[in-house]
């Protein structure tokens, strides 16, 4: 799920040990927050992947008005509070793991 390799690749200083710290920051990454955490952020994720995919978009780098689309069909379709909060952190945390702009900081998703 990181792009922490191209990343160092792209920066021009490439070395074994750029490789194996780069391995070692994605796993700082992933246990930033707790497991429980991770899990709800990346079964939101999952979900939105899924939504996204069957109209025919991408889920990363997701579109801000695809994002916010998203978000109304879980308003319209009755979704609590915390179903869409979910859904923005999902996102939010899909994107920033990998060092992709944050589509949920647009003004048609806050």
């Amino acid at each position: 799920m990181y792009h922490s390799e191209r990343e160092i690749s792209q920066c021009g200083a490439i070395s074994e040990n750029f490789t194996q710290l780069g391995g070692k920051m994605e796993e700082y990454l992933l246990h930033s927050h707790s497991s429980n955490t991770n899990s709800k952020y990346f079964y939101s994720f999952k979900r939105w992947e899924q939504f996204i995919s069957k109209e025919g978009g991408k889920s990363i780098p997701a579109s801000p008005i695809h994002v916010a689309l998203y978000l109304t069909h879980l308003l319209d379709k009755g979704s609590s509070k915390s179903v869409v909060q979910s859904a923005v952190y999902g996102i939010k945390w899909a994107h920033n793991i990998q060092g992709i702009q944050d589509p949920t900081t647009n003004s048609f998703v806050v």
